[in-house]
């Protein structure tokens, strides 16, 4: 067989396909243009978890009316003049793919007007191609209606997940976007019910307690630190705080929503021996980095990016994080009084304590601590004792995921596991 040229529309559905996957993906990239345009106010709204119908409006800057054809061209854009500004752009958009290819897998109409008089311009496409442009009537901004999306890709449409999971989807993107520009008004609705409404205030309490609750919203700790290359700000949750899946864990980079394991890695490591295995605090980090630290271009999608010194990034992270969070337990103080009750009477016969005494403050059991305390020894080991005297410690279980009991020449051993975990990773690097 020949090589030949595909056709035109073959080409535009596979780049397409690159960009859009979903109705989230739409929601993501019509978001994306908002933003760039300095919207204060985004309203977004769709039926059937979005494969029906979504509509994203904003009150930002517009599109000019003799532009409206080439916004729906593909790799037109007013986010880029030369390839030397890749390395340093701060658009959200600059490959001018968005539009064209929703347009392509969907019909669109979009309205938008520049000034703040009520004169506007109109554009219908179906499936790529433009049906009219004409005047219209409509408020400063842009508003974007999609219809049918993969109505001419029935097998990419079969694809799609259940009505309830797209709308979940949905939300979990939006509510990234919320969290991420707390300053923007934002409102969702839902098969015509409202989801969330925002006030746009930048109060991040204020939306903590919309998206959680009043609880959490309390309990947030701030977190800042900034150094000549990077910064680090947002809010992580006490270790009173827990959560069975890792989806809270918020991690955006120059104010962009993306997805980064290592980061988010970074932040459950700060976590680590403080929350038991299987939970996951709640997290909203926003870190800034000089824009040449950063390549964008990796996707079409640009969900993912590629960062210079990610591995020093991570420690700052990892480090920032965690010592905010001793800190603040430590200044905190917070001794719950709810106490387990226990038989005492089985280890009073094998210590060297003859009773078990109860102390009414601190400063009791410290005085009695410190006249007692010749019976608990630290176990060291230097580098010239035996190798094999590891094979003599008994392993006996583990406590609440951070430490390590064990028995050694009938003493027992509390080993903790994150400063052993620590130690072997230095003796590596060592040889």
């Amino acid at each position: 067989m020949r090589i030949k040229k595909l056709e035109h529309n073959i080409i535009a559905k596979i780049a397409a396909g690159e960009i859009i996957e979903n109705p989230s993906s739409v929601i993501k990239e019509l978001m994306d243009n908002c933003i760039d345009a300095l919207a204060t106010n985004i309203e977004i709204e769709f039926q059937n978890g979005g494969k029906d119908y979504i509509r994203v409006s904003d009150n930002g800057t517009g599109i000019i009316y003799e532009d409206l054809k080439i916004a729906f061209s593909r790799h037109a854009t007013s986010k880029l003049n030369s390839v030397k500004n890749i390395s340093t752009i701060e658009s959200m958009g600059f490959r001018g793919e968005a539009l064209p290819s929703i347009a392509t897998v969907s019909n669109v109409e979009l309205i938008s007007n520049v000034s703040s008089e009520n004169h506007a311009g109109k554009i219908n496409l179906e499936y790529g191609s433009v049906l009219n442009v004409k005047p219209d009537v409509r408020t400063k901004g842009t508003t974007v209606v999609v219809t049918n999306l993969f109505g001419n890709m029935p097998a990419r449409r079969n694809f799609l997940r259940t009505t309830r999971s797209e709308i979940q989807k949905n939300y979990d993107l939006i509510k990234k976007y919320i969290l991420c520009y707390p300053e923007i008004k934002f409102k969702v609705i839902s098969d015509g019910r409202k989801y969330i409404e925002t006030s746009g205030s930048g109060s991040m309490v204020e939306l903590f307690s919309q998206i959680y609750n009043s609880e959490l919203a309390n309990s947030m700790i701030p977190i800042e630190n900034n150094s000549e290359f990077l910064g680090i700000n947002g809010y992580v949750s006490n270790i009173n705080i827990k959560k069975s899946s890792n989806v809270n864990i918020n991690c955006f980079v120059n104010k962009r929503v993306i997805k980064n394991r290592i980061f988010n890695y970074a932040i459950e490591r700060a976590y680590d021996s403080l929350l038991v295995k299987g939970n996951y605090p709640v997290c909203v980090l926003n870190l800034k980095l000089d824009p040449s630290f950063l390549d964008i271009n990796v996707h079409p999608s640009k969900n993912e990016i590629k960062i210079r010194d990610e591995r020093e990034i991570f420690s700052q992270v990892e480090k920032t994080i965690r010592s905010n969070l001793i800190n603040y337990n430590t200044n905190k103080n917070d001794i719950s009084s709810e106490v387990r009750q226990f038989d005492f009477n089985v280890v009073e016969k094998q210590t060297g304590y003859d009773s078990i005494r109860q102390f009414s403050s601190k400063s009791n059991f410290k005085d009695y601590a410190n006249k007692n305390n010749s019976n608990i020894q630290e176990f060291i080991l230097s580098e010239n004792d035996p190798k094999n005297l590891i094979f003599e410690f008994k392993l006996l279980g583990q406590l609440n995921n951070s430490y390590i009991l064990g028995e050694y020449q009938k003493n027992i051993c509390i080993i903790d596991q994150h400063a052993a975990h620590e130690r072997v990773n230095y003796e590596k690097l060592q040889f």
